[in-house]
């Protein structure tokens, strides 16, 4: 009853999750053993809080602190104590709960793989695509310079 008056109603997240940590850690050492990922910009601090995990699983002494980047709002009050140091469970709670998000945001990516691939692998660059822009532009109904489209759009948005 206690608990329940002290806890915060959006607790209840955090709870399950505590409770189900025991069977995780059953998977956790195959899969930072196993499963690399790369990341786009805006997954780097996932994958650095991914490889830091992998340090700490396999019992490599680092003097490196856990990358706090990948910390979000919502997890720091689970994963900093009031000297604001890391408590570990919930940092590993917090690093997969952000791996998930950032699978499915396709911020990171598993090699090889199909589905979750890189995003990034397939378009082309450099002459390539300036020699292919005009073909895509044109069979997409686009302007070859994206400054006439943008424009339109952003009068579009101020219309509205």
């Amino acid at each position: 009853m206690v608990e329940s008056l002290v806890r915060p109603p959006d607790d209840i997240y955090y709870t399950e999750l505590e409770n189900r940590y025991r069977s995780l850690r059953l998977f956790i050492p195959s899969l930072l053993k196993h499963i690399a990922f790369g990341a786009s910009p805006a997954g780097k601090p996932v994958v650095e809080g991914y490889e830091w995990l992998k340090l700490h699983e396999l019992r490599i002494k680092t003097k490196l602190a856990a990358p706090r980047d990948v910390i979000t709002n919502s997890w720091q009050r689970y994963v900093l104590d009031d000297n604001d140091e890391i408590q570990i469970k919930a940092y590993t709670l917090c690093v997969f709960d952000e791996l998930r998000k950032a699978l499915r945001r396709r911020d990171i990516f598993v090699s090889p793989s199909w589905r979750y691939a890189d995003p990034r692998a397939g378009l082309l660059q450099g002459e390539e695509w300036e020699n292919t822009r005009p073909i895509v532009c044109r069979s997409l109904g686009l302007s070859n310079h994206p400054g006439h489209t943008l424009s339109a759009m952003a009068l579009e948005l101020d219309q509205t």
